[in-house]
């Protein structure tokens, strides 16, 4: 092979392909935030419950777990991969359309936690800090938890508005 002949190159991919591809991995993101938050929601509000137990147990299963996602997203692209310098990727980036709608899902995401935050506020002072068998309230959270869960809620409240939105405003423009 001479200097003078080009490399071997990928085809260029179908840029509905390429679309297809960035909504299924923006949809997985979508379920693994909504996942997470309620794993770490739950961590937050009460230390003692069984699946964190579970966890301090076997801390070695988060890792795999977050490993076999990971792995499963790029196996389901196996025969397209999605790189950031492709041409198509750059011109997804750039298009008017996907912009506009990543504007409209952010002013959103950011309308819906300020709304949310003095419900989550109210939700959260009243969460029970222990449940007696006969279903009665006995006290309250302390301060830090309920500062911890409030951060958490937000920012999953935020997370999955942005994605949630932006998944809406960019479907098919048809």
């Amino acid at each position: 092979m001479t200097s003078s002949e080009p490399l071997a190159t990928e085809p260029p991919l179908d840029p509905e392909l390429v679309l297809r591809m960035h909504r299924r991995s923006m949809f997985q993101l979508l379920i693994a935030v909504a996942a997470l938050g309620a794993f770490l929601i739950g961590s937050a509000l009460w230390p003692g419950a069984t699946l964190l137990r579970w966890v301090e147990q076997a801390p070695w299963l988060v890792p795999i777990a977050f490993i076999l996602f990971v792995v499963f997203q790029q196996a389901a692209f196996r025969k397209h991969r999605l790189r950031m310098d492709a041409p198509e990727f750059k011109a997804i980036l750039r298009d008017e359309w996907r912009r506009r709608s990543t504007d409209r899902a952010t002013r959103g995401a950011l309308t819906a936690v300020l709304v949310a935050q003095i419900p989550l506020a109210l939700l959260i002072s009243h969460v029970p800090a222990a449940q007696l068998p006969i279903g009665r309230f006995l006290g309250h959270l302390p301060a830090l938890r309920a500062v911890l869960g409030m951060a958490v809620s937000t920012l999953t409240l935020g997370l999955l508005a942005q994605l949630s939105l932006f998944l809406f405003f960019d479907r098919d423009r048809e």
